[in-house]
């Protein structure tokens, strides 16, 4: 199931079930066809619609888009961001303060800066296999690495601290 957030938050629960679209629950009838680069046509529950994206931002999943000259922004989040927020580990609280930590517990795959070096908000820092899955963890802001208390090939306990800034 995937959960949609629209820029005036309202969520819906989109399922497809055995090629059966459903939201929040309730069957819909959906067709899109590509008009050109950016523009689509839409047939929503026999409802035409016009859709220009603006932009699409991949690793926040959301997209940007106008319709009736109306601009909207649609996130997308999947089973597994949807299991990451529940577990209160969602990528805002990756970092406190001076700190970056843990989010879950896990295996240290690969430590992607060094000391010193200056990070921007997003950049990947560490990659941690967790859940059978590889988790790029991302710096939730900008800074210089002061201290890197982790290691690859390290275990790790959820909240550990793993990165410490200036």
């Amino acid at each position: 199931m995937y959960k949609a957030i629209f820029s005036n938050e309202n969520n819906y629960n989109v399922d497809n079930i055995d090629e059966r679209w459903l939201i929040n629950g309730e069957k819909v009838t959906f067709d899109c066809h590509r008009v050109n680069k950016s523009s689509y046509h839409l047939i929503f529950n026999d409802r035409s619609i016009y859709v220009t994206l603006v932009s699409f931002d991949r690793n926040e999943k959301s997209f940007t888009f106008l319709i009736d000259e109306k601009q909207f922004t649609l996130k997308v989040e999947d089973k597994y961001d949807q299991l990451l927020t529940k577990m209160g580990m969602e990528a805002g609280n990756l970092m406190a303060v001076s700190e970056f930590k843990a989010p879950m517990p896990g295996l240290v795959l690969d430590v992607l800066v060094s000391v010193g070096d200056q990070v921007v908000k997003d950049q990947p820092l560490v990659i941690l296999e967790a859940m059978k899955m590889e988790n790029a963890l991302k710096s939730a802001g900008d800074g210089v690495i002061a201290e890197i208390q982790i290691k690859k090939n390290d275990k790790v306990d959820k909240n550990q601290v793993l990165i410490r800034f200036e």
